[in-house]
């Protein structure tokens, strides 16, 4: 079902187009010069090595992303989802948002559906949205219109089959491949942009909540079933995956990279770690642990007692006077977030214009690279 009239998205889309202006971004410059031109014009090196190209959209195919595209390559868009109606939707600036619902099928209980969304990733032009109940559910999309509801095909009346037979939680992208996590250790890995997913972790005895992407390694950290422990498993190449460590008390409430570590938190546990193995005490005067967020280069808690910031994942110090709103994502239009009860976007974060929507968990952004083909050149 689309829930918001075309004509209001229309408008929004010539916005974002039509304003005559650009953002700036990771690939481009103000002073109008190539991305990874030096002030002499001539390419960067880092180490002696000339920057890697931009990435585009050459791998996308109509399978991925259909035969459409609502935006030009290049514009950065949020997409998010969450609620028992398999609500999705985006927005090129955070305020003004597309949306669609789905009807679940199967089994339920009270707040969980079979079409539940939970969490978001993003990565080589193609958006991935997560969740489910006794099902491993996933959505994708190229630009955050035409979605490819229920990728697995388990929102159906019959039960799932083994390898999709529990729920997904969170999805994270390093190097061409996606990963998605989720209930009694469930790990599902896309090879080829979100089109096929396969069973690459073996069963364990609590639920995965949380995994990210960064030093060249998946990182995923959870609980057991009966919530005294945390367990965390690391892969570097989505495939293959070490041991589930049990250690220390559950990490399952957020879980975050940047500045070269992982920040992981649970109810009463803060921990940071440079490999996923390893996991020590953050140095933070909080009891009770709500999120964690690694934005604008630093690291914020929402805790109990307020909010606390870290430039290291490490020390941590009061933030006087901020309030974090949850699944921060910045991009060209500032900060926007997403939850169950609003979305909004500000230009710093101590201010938000917002919007009273319901039903988002996970939110996610990126730019859309796909560049639908003419009809003469699609293969008869």
């Amino acid at each position: 079902m689309r829930l918001l009239a075309l004509v209001t998205w229309l408008c929004v889309f010539a916005l974002a187009c039509d304003d005559g202006s650009s953002e700036v971004g990771e690939d481009a410059r103000a002073d109008g010069r190539e991305p990874g031109a030096g002030d002499d014009g001539a390419p960067d090196e880092v180490g002696g090595v000339d920057e890697p190209p931009p990435v585009t959209g050459d791998h996308l195919t109509e399978a991925h992303c259909g035969s459409e595209a609502a935006y030009p390559p290049g514009t950065f868009v949020y997409v998010g989802g969450g609620g028992t109606d398999g609500r999705v939707g985006s927005s090129p600036d955070g305020l003004e948002w597309y949306e669609e619902t789905t009807t679940s099928r199967g089994n339920s209980l009270p707040g969980h559906t079979r079409n539940l969304v939970r969490g978001a990733g993003y990565g080589g032009g193609v958006f991935v949205l997560v969740g489910g109940n006794d099902n491993a559910y996933v959505v994708t999309t190229c630009d955050g219109v035409h979605f490819h509801h229920d990728v697995l095909r388990t929102n159906v009346e019959a039960s799932p089959p083994p390898e999709y037979d529990n729920f997904l939680s969170d999805v994270a992208y390093l190097d061409g491949v996606f990963v998605a996590v989720g209930g009694a250790g469930k790990r599902l890995t896309s090879f080829d942009h979100g089109l096929t997913w396969e069973e690459t972790g073996s069963f364990v005895s609590g639920h995965l909540r949380e995994v990210e992407a960064g030093a060249g390694r998946f990182v995923a950290v959870g609980a057991s079933f009966d919530l005294t422990r945390a367990f965390s498993t690391t892969s570097e190449d989505g495939r293959t995956w070490s041991e589930p460590l049990l250690s220390g008390e559950p990490l399952d409430r957020g879980l975050a990279y940047g500045a070269g570590v992982f920040v992981a938190v649970g109810e009463s546990r803060c921990a940071v770690s440079e490999d996923g193995q390893r996991w020590d005490a953050c140095d933070v005067d909080a009891r009770t642990f709500q999120a964690v967020q690694f934005v604008d280069g630093r690291f914020y808690l929402s805790t109990s007692s307020g909010v606390w910031l870290s430039d290291d994942g490490r020390t941590y110090r009061a933030a006087e006077g901020v309030s974090l709103p949850p699944n921060l994502v910045e991009g060209p239009s500032g900060f926007v977030f997403a939850s169950t009860s609003q979305r909004g976007r500000g230009d710093a974060l101590d201010g938000f214009e917002t919007r009273s929507l319901d039903g988002f968990r996970a939110l996610t952004g990126g730019e859309v690279l796909y560049v639908p083909l003419l009809h003469e050149e699609r293969t008869p």
